[in-house]
């Protein structure tokens, strides 16, 4: 997918370029009847996403990093790989949240897992409202998204803070 928006952006001659991420949260019958997801995704150019487990643990999801979107690299686009164990949040966000004049990214990115690691027992909604606040104060500097998908247990209930189900007529509706 993200070779073919390069192309495209190349192709109707849009002199820009972006950073992307897509990713994709898939469960085969195994997987759902031993309570695990993947996430397989792929970038371009675009902050790596952090994993937070439920004891707090935060791990940094790299994978192999492409160009940016817009310059028609024909080269090929590698996919990373990682489980979502029960419990666990993905972390998906834009470098306006870390980046700022003067502070390595490295150190940004610190303070991003710091607070994620004082977290994990928020509601999402909480989760990334002190992400934000903690991040942001007065010095925002570039356009900031924040995306959090909690992995709840599959065999319960689906909890109240997880919204209603709805999937697409095209797809199957889980067992």
């Amino acid at each position: 997918m993200l070779r073919r928006v390069d192309h495209a952006l190349v192709g109707l001659a849009v002199p820009a370029m972006a950073t992307a991420l897509v990713c994709r949260v898939e469960q085969d019958e195994a997987e759902r009847a031993a309570g695990v997801r993947r996430l397989r995704w792929s970038s371009a150019g675009h902050p790596d996403a952090m994993l937070l487990l439920a004891d707090g643990t935060v791990i940094d999801l790299a994978a192999p990093v492409g160009p940016p979107l817009g310059i028609g690299w024909l080269g090929r686009r590698v996919d990373g790989l990682a489980t979502l164990p029960e419990g666990s949040t993905l972390l998906l966000f834009t470098d306006g949240l870390f980046e700022r004049r003067g502070v390595p990214l490295d150190e940004g990115r610190a303070q991003v897992r710091e607070i994620l690691s004082r977290s994990a027992d928020q509601r999402l909604e909480e989760l990334c409202d002190r992400l934000l606040a903690e991040m942001l104060g007065e010095g925002v500097e570039d356009d900031v998204a924040v995306l959090a998908v909690r992995a709840h247990p599959v065999h319960v209930a689906r909890p109240i803070e997880a919204g209603p189900e709805v999937l697409p007529p095209a797809l199957p509706h889980p067992a």
